[in-house]
């Protein structure tokens, strides 16, 4: 489709493309949330601390609903408001995927990877009005504030990694528990802090939100 839309006119890609990827991916996101109730019950662990469990079976049918209802409610905006860009599907699709991604990983740095790939999206999604000055800052502003609040998320991260030498949850989580850090207690929990203010950050959450 991103292909297809190189040969078409701003018109044609808004009011034709943009409405005919969204009746094609409504009845492929359906079939999606029936086969994961199909193999709701199946546990495996695959390579590179990717894991597929109920856990991620539950939300990732929360995700795909959140998608149902945002490509529902989209489905005659582009009509509306002449907004020509048939790559928002797409867009949003990619950053579903990024979610995805979050909900397997019991490793940190894909985890980072993950919510980079969900943000970029978001940052396109902030922008989509170019000619709008309003889209263009809260565009800019996300990114530049994002950038920032990841900065802070990988000092998080790396600190953690130079004391416990890993980055998978499940060992962080036993370590944690089981050894006694002395002076490095401190400094673990710096590292701690530092993660939580750059996630509180890329959510959104009080007092970040400004």
């Amino acid at each position: 489709m991103l292909l297809l839309s190189i040969f078409l006119s701003k018109e044609t890609k808004s009011l034709k493309v943009s409405k005919l990827v969204i009746e094609l991916t409504i009845p492929i996101i359906l079939l999606n949330m029936f086969f994961i109730i199909l193999f709701k019950d199946i546990n495996l662990i695959s390579i590179l601390s990717l894991k597929i469990d109920n856990f991620y079976f539950v939300f990732r049918m929360l995700f795909l609903f959140y998608f149902f209802f945002c490509l529902y409610s989209y489905k005659n905006y582009f009509f509306l408001d002449k907004i020509y860009l048939s790559e928002f599907t797409l867009i949003l699709l990619l950053s579903i995927e990024g979610s995805f991604l979050m909900l397997m990983t019991d490793n940190l740095f894909t985890f980072y990877l993950a919510l980079e790939i969900q943000n970029l999206c978001f940052y396109v999604m902030a922008s989509i009005k170019r000619y709008s000055n309003f889209s263009t800052e809260a565009g800019l502003k996300y990114f530049l504030l994002s950038a920032f609040s990841s900065s802070i998320l990988i000092f998080g991260i790396s600190l953690m990694y130079g004391i416990l030498g890993t980055l998978d949850l499940r060992e962080i989580y036993i370590l944690i528990g089981y050894e006694n850090f002395n002076i490095f207690y401190y400094v673990l929990f710096i590292s701690m802090l530092f993660f939580i203010c750059g996630l509180l950050f890329k959510f959104g959450s009080v007092p970040f939100h400004y």
